[in-house]
Formats: C-alpha cells, structure tokens, sequence
C-alpha cells in the first residue's frame, strides 16, 4: 500500500497507517475470494485446469492500486472527516470497520463476472502483458465506480465580485 491521499480532504494518516498494516491479509481476502469463485466454476463445469499453485503464489504490486482505490473509498466514506476535526481513532474498531466494508465491497465487486474472471487472470498471468491488461481493466473499473470520490474539489469559499 502507497500511503498518499486519493481524494480531497484525505490527510488521515492514522487510517491509512492502519490500513497499511493489515494490506497482506486483505489482499489475500481479494484473492481468496476471487480463487473460491474460479474452482467453483472448475467443479461446476467439471474442467480442471490444475492453476492452483500458480494461484497461490503472487505478487502483492499486481493488487496494488486495486487496493489502494478501495482503501481510500473506505476512507472516503467511513472517515469524512478526515484529519480536519482530528477525530479520535480506535484501532481495533478501524481494523474491523475496514475488514467489514472491505469484505462487503469485494463480495459485490464479484458479482461481476469478468471482474472476477479479472482478477484471476492478474493472478495467473501476472507480470505479463496478459496480466497487466488485467490489473488495468480492474483498476480502471474501480475508477468508473469510485468516481465522485476522485473527482472531490475543494470548496468554493466565497464567490469573486464582477466588476
């Protein structure tokens, strides 16, 4: 995890440090839930295709940005705040906050077949020009969901005079 702001306003450090500290096992959570969906496809359609140890091994830079994007939504929807009011951070319940609305998210975003088919295949291809393809349709999906939050502006404090 890249901890930098995403959206405007987003100077939490403490949530995102928070975050940080928990990014492998949530990226394993995105993983294994995308995993469970393709061997259920395999014994479904009883086609083995004997990816399993390609699918337990990956590089957690493919997942990266993916995270990253859904890291600063949870911010932007769980911390409004931000940093402005210095709001006091409970650590345990950010954690579970963050595993709650993470698990919630990633089981909607699979519900999406070809994201799901997405990640898979960032997984088995990753680091190749199939994977990167990919990560970039993941990664540009997040950015058409969490538009309105990448497109916060400032606010506009007073109006200039015409003259």
């Amino acid at each position: 995890m890249i901890i930098s702001s995403r959206f405007y306003g987003d100077n939490n450090e403490e949530v995102m440090n928070i975050q940080h500290d928990v990014y492998g096992d949530i990226l394993r959570k995105l993983a294994k839930e995308a995993i469970a969906r393709y061997d259920f496809a395999e014994r479904l359609l009883d086609i083995p295709t004997n990816n399993r140890l390609k699918l337990n091994n990956f590089d957690h830079r493919i997942f990266q940005e993916a995270h990253d994007l859904i890291a600063a939504y949870f911010r932007y929807k769980t911390y409004i705040h931000g940093g402005l009011f210095k709001e006091e951070i409970n650590r345990n319940d950010c954690i579970n906050k963050w595993y709650e609305f993470f698990n919630n998210e990633v089981e909607e975003l699979l519900t999406d077949l070809v994201f799901t088919r997405h990640i898979v295949f960032t997984i088995l291809y990753q680091n190749t020009d199939k994977g990167y393809k990919s990560e970039d349709y993941i990664n540009d999906a997040l950015k058409l969901r969490y538009d309105n939050m990448l497109n916060t502006n400032p606010p506009i404090l007073s109006k200039e005079r015409e003259v």
